[in-house]
């Protein structure tokens, strides 16, 4: 029976990219107790704030070229497919070179605006590019079915990253904590994206075919608007936080956000493997299969949720030192948030499927501009627990924007209204709960327990249907 499981390939690859996560997220997990107990919260509010500036800038240097890689697989046949990656490094190197002209000739203002040092924004853009040329390669092998490929990489290049920075940190005199830390990323970037892109450009030469560029500015264009709005849903509430309040009260946010987003890094786990196995489902017409497939994901997503909620304070207090704790307080809307980043994953995909990339920006512009009005009025008051409602308020509306505008525009029917309004209930319910019982240790274990009892059950059903 596990035999016949696991020669589905959805399953495979999702075991293989969800095996990685874990991995990947042990590894981070042993590492930030260390950084939050080396690194002061002023050097962890640094590091947050660059990496929310690198995550803006990322954006515009390359055109989104990436994420036309998957549109790209279901339109092109395969030789040209591979052509067509060539091409688009090719438009991301001229790309980069415009703005890294344009961000260092005005890098003194650029400085001022952000907060960050003009060396800082120098190794932002080295580490953006080259980032990018990872990003590119484990596209390619994602869609192309190689999750073991991804796997090694993704689980290398962390491992450097770690250790490189821990180096930086704790052995090189004369350079500043937060710095370190970041050289620690920039040097792996350089080195694998690198190699990547040349890998790419050499095993199948730049034909720079027209064609390709437009293909890939029409759709890539659009998902700068979308990308950024992401960035503002992700990143304004640290930047307002060093605004209004500070660098140390940017750190305890930027630190428990990131337990947050533990939940969001796992859904990106499972989506590597649902989004190519959703796109050629859809392009051989298998609906009755994606929905059968559709309402386990989603059931079991739910689960891991709330079983992520009530064990989150023991996450806090492994992973930062006591500076750190109060997090714990605002935490579940975070996680609250991240669930609806899942739920809109659904009509998403589906528009970029039909390749509609314009709309997939209206919807994400609209609830970014939600929460900068929101973070505005209640950061200065509430502080980070502000924060975390807007983030929560704010994703509700990408998931209500975007399962509008396919279901309106497209004819998207993955769910009924029902069917979402029940799950999403369960988890408002799981949030109230664990604001009355958080530091009630026994109570929660008991819920967990029970949890994990529904998973198992839930779990051997599905088997017992394949079986027969």
């Amino acid at each position: 029976m596990i035999k016949k499981i696991f020669s589905n390939s959805l399953i495979k690859n999702g075991a293989y990219y969800t095996l990685g996560t874990f991995i990947l997220q042990g590894i981070n997990f042993l590492t930030l107790p260390l950084y939050t107990r080396i690194l002061t919260t002023r050097d962890f509010g640094i590091t947050s704030l660059y990496t929310a500036w690198q995550s803006v800038v990322v954006i515009f240097l390359c055109l989104q070229t990436f994420s036309t890689i998957q549109n790209a697989k279901v339109t092109y046949e395969d030789e040209e497919y591979r052509e067509y990656n060539s091409n688009i490094v090719v438009l991301s190197f001229i790309s980069f070179f415009i703005f890294a002209v344009i961000i260092m000739g005005f890098s003194k203002q650029f400085s001022k605006f952000s907060g960050l040092s003009v060396n800082l924004i120098f190794l932002m853009l080295l580490h953006s590019f080259f980032t990018l040329g990872v990003t590119f390669k484990n596209t390619i092998l994602r869609f192309d079915g190689k999750a073991e490929k991804q796997l090694f990489i993704s689980m290398f290049y962390t491992i450097f990253n770690v250790g490189l920075s821990l180096f930086f940190i704790t052995s090189v005199p004369g350079i500043e904590k937060a710095t370190g830390k970041i050289l620690g990323a920039v040097v792996p970037s350089i080195i694998l994206g690198g190699y990547f892109y040349l890998e790419i450009i050499l095993k199948t030469k730049p034909t720079f075919k027209k064609e390709h560029f437009i293909f890939c500015l029409t759709l890539g264009l659009p998902l700068i608007l979308h990308n950024l709005s992401h960035i503002v849903l992700t990143s304004s509430d640290r930047m307002m936080i060093e605004k209004f309040i500070g660098l140390e009260e940017t750190g305890i946010y930027g630190f428990t956000y990131t337990i947050g987003t533990i939940l969001s890094t796992a859904a990106g786990a499972f989506g590597s493997a649902w989004v190519p196995w959703y796109f050629e489902r859809l392009k051989r017409e298998k609906y009755d299969e994606i929905k059968l497939y559709s309402k386990n994901y989603l059931d079991f997503f739910t689960l891991v949720t709330v079983g992520f909620i009530f064990i989150s304070p023991e996450i806090v207090r492994f992973m930062g030192s006591t500076d750190y704790w109060i997090g714990k307080y605002f935490l579940p809307w975070i996680i609250f948030g991240c669930y609806f980043i899942f739920l809109y994953s659904f009509p998403v995909n589906y528009e970029f499927y039909v390749k509609k990339t314009n709309y997939i920006a209206l919807g994400t512009s609209l609830s970014a501009v939600i929460n900068l009005v929101l973070n505005y009025i209640f950061i200065p008051t509430y502080g980070s627990f502000g924060a975390a409602l807007t983030t929560l308020t704010s994703y509700f509306f990408l998931f209500v924007f975007h399962e509008t505008i396919a279901r309106k525009k497209f004819g998207y029917k993955m769910f009924t209204v029902r069917q979402y309004f029940g799950r999403i209930f369960i988890v408002t319910v799981s949030c109230f709960i664990y604001t009355k019982i958080v530091d009630m240790i026994i109570a929660r274990y008991i819920i967990i327990f029970a949890l994990a009892v529904i998973f198992f059950i839930g779990a051997f059903k599905i088997l017992k249907n394949k079986k027969n």
